[in-house]
């Protein structure tokens, strides 16, 4: 691996890693919603089960929403705290069915 000054190589290093931890968070996140089916979870019940901190799981399941892969529902259930917190369900995408076979 080339040497760079100023720290850049590590920089480089740190922003691929980064990369790595998000998809995975991301797809961690995806993976339960679609286990939890039509029943879904809140931000809060995602966060216990999978382990992980509020402030990672809120922007990825940001993202997710973001690129149509989770929906809010209309539903909501009570927080540790007894707050109303939106259910989140994941988006199954149908295959296409493209002609030819």
């Amino acid at each position: 691996m080339r040497s760079f000054e100023n720290g850049v190589e590590t920089s480089e290093i740190a922003a691929r890693m980064a990369e790595g931890f998000r998809v995975n968070v991301e797809n961690r996140i995806y993976a339960h919603l679609l286990k939890c089916g039509k029943h879904g979870a809140t931000d809060q019940e995602i966060q216990v089960t999978l382990g992980i901190e509020g402030n990672t799981e809120r922007p990825a399941r940001r993202r997710l929403e973001r690129d149509r892969r989770v929906r809010r529902t209309k539903r909501w259930r009570f927080t540790r705290a007894k707050r109303p917190a939106i259910v989140w369900v994941a988006r199954v995408r149908k295959p296409s069915h493209q002609g030819g076979e």
